[in-house]
């Protein structure tokens, strides 16, 4: 979950970021990173025996994503939920 919260605050920065002459280069280039990958981080929903965990990943393509082994090592189901970036 770490990533998605992470996208929900560049969003609020984005929301409560200075203008962006104000911005230092850096910060500029962190925000246009985030721009551009936004769209591909997904959340990965993952149901254990005993609980549901959260992970994420991102997609290359249509019908394949990527993510850590240890966020799908014991799942039972895994879902993958639209999310409107």
């Amino acid at each position: 979950m770490r990533t998605i919260s992470g996208l929900v605050m560049g969003r609020i920065l984005l929301c409560l970021a200075p203008a962006t002459s104000a911005l230092t280069e850096q910060e500029r280039a962190t925000f246009a990173v985030h721009e551009r990958v936004a769209r591909s981080v997904v959340l990965v929903l993952v149901w254990g025996t005993e609980v549901r965990v959260n992970g994420s990943g991102f997609a290359v393509k249509p019908g394949l994503i990527i993510t850590n082994y240890h966020v799908i090592e014991r799942a039972s189901r895994i879902e993958l939920p639209e999310m409107d970036h």
